[in-house]
């Protein structure tokens, strides 16, 4: 019944499925004077006189239920080893330069942070700011009494959420001698446009679009190396479905993003090879395809489940040349997502250049029944036959 209603609250609200979990947390003060009213409806039966006698005998049956549930309960709910949360928290502070502005969305990034600063006193220097409650005035007003240096924007009205692109970009414009930094991954989407990102660890370096982006990549070894760890994976402390969807999975997440930044870097610098190009570039491209090779691999070995971490490990292991390996990568990808077609196209390309022509034409024709309108793949289709080197079965 309890969660036939969590799903029908949730229909009203217009909640996504995977924030049903909202209407369970921020209704817990309602539980207890459901409590309270259904104790005072118990009173009043037992008081009838025909019911004062069972009172005794009922008052045993409630206790060993409540023990009963406590101790399950405790042993579910527990938290004596949850560390989840905690380390990540951490490990997310764990590159932050000091007085930096920390731009934080999700509850389960921005109510820790401000635990740790308000009630252990750690990195009191940063600037913790929960994007999506920058309208709300009490927030802002935090942020200036707790950081009495920091410029903070005020209004004579109250605020709604298509206040928070401008109250975001006002807070980085005016305080420029403070460093800036995301706890999420795509910086692009609506907050702060134009602006771009490097990965380092579980946040990301934020730069203004007149800027230039350059990673420390020993800065971005040292953030994974010695990451707070604790419990993680070991089948003695699991995790609920929330917790690895929010935390556990966002390690792989980020591993991912560093990988992309280094596939990119490389992209971009083979692009501008010429024939006067040295050596040290050529292999400054091989080291970044190799570093991207690296993060991917770790994503995909930490969340076997996804398919763009095999998908990625597969390009980056084209790029290295390693183009046989890659097409068991692309194999994996399209076993755990059937309609992924940048997987079969990128398949089918890898058995063109190894002359797996008959191979390469089968998932060409993949791709064209799952896109009919992607022309690489009717090109590299049209050439296989007009080459005579598919049949079509």
């Amino acid at each position: 019944a309890w969660l036939w209603l969590i799903a029908l609250t949730g229909l009203y609200l217009n909640l996504p499925k995977e924030q049903f979990y909202l209407i369970a947390d921020y209704t817990l003060a309602a539980h207890v004077f459901i409590l309270l009213f259904a104790a005072w409806g118990l009173e009043e039966i037992l008081a009838d006189g025909n019911w004062s006698r069972w009172k005794n005998a009922l008052a045993v049956v409630l206790a060993i239920f409540l023990a009963g549930m406590g101790a399950v309960r405790y042993s579910l709910d527990r938290q004596t080893d949850y560390t989840y949360t905690y380390d990540y928290v951490l490990n997310s502070f764990k590159n932050l330069p000091r007085n930096a502005l920390y731009y934080c969305r999700g509850d389960g990034i921005v109510f820790p942070s401000w635990y740790f600063q308000w009630v252990e006193g750690k990195r009191t220097d940063l600037a913790v700011i929960g994007v999506d409650g920058l309208p709300m005035d009490w927030v802002r007003r935090n942020l200036a009494l707790f950081h009495k240096d920091l410029k903070v924007p005020f209004a004579q009205r109250p605020l709604g959420t298509e206040s928070i692109p401008s109250l975001s970009r006002w807070i980085v414009d005016h305080n420029q001698d403070r460093e800036l930094y995301f706890s999420y991954n795509k910086t692009e989407v609506g907050i702060l446009p134009g602006f771009k990102s490097v990965p380092y660890g579980l946040s990301l370096r934020g730069f203004p679009p007149d800027q230039e982006t350059l990673l420390d990549g020993g800065l971005a070894d040292f953030c994974w190396n010695g990451m707070r760890l604790r419990n993680m994976k070991d089948p003695q402390f699991p995790f609920d479905s929330r917790t690895q969807e929010t935390m556990v999975k966002d390690y792989a997440v980020f591993r991912n993003t560093l990988g992309i930044f280094y596939e990119d870097q490389a992209d971009d610098a083979h692009a501008k090879l010429n024939p006067h190009s040295k050596a040290e570039e050529l292999l400054g491209i091989d080291r970044d395809y190799q570093k991207s090779y690296e993060q991917f691999n770790w994503a995909r070995e930490w969340d076997p489940a996804n398919s763009q971490y095999d998908f990625n490990t597969g390009n980056a292991l084209f790029h290295v040349g390693r183009a046989q390996e890659s097409l068991s990568w692309y194999e994996k990808a399209v076993n755990l997502d059937k309609g992924y077609t940048i997987a079969y196209f990128n398949w089918a390309v890898g058995a063109l250049q190894l002359q797996q022509y008959q191979k390469a034409g089968e998932l060409f024709e993949r791709v064209l029944e799952l896109k009919p309108d992607y022309p690489e793949a009717k090109r590299g289709l049209d050439y296989l036959t007009q080459q005579g080197l598919y049949h079509r079965r």
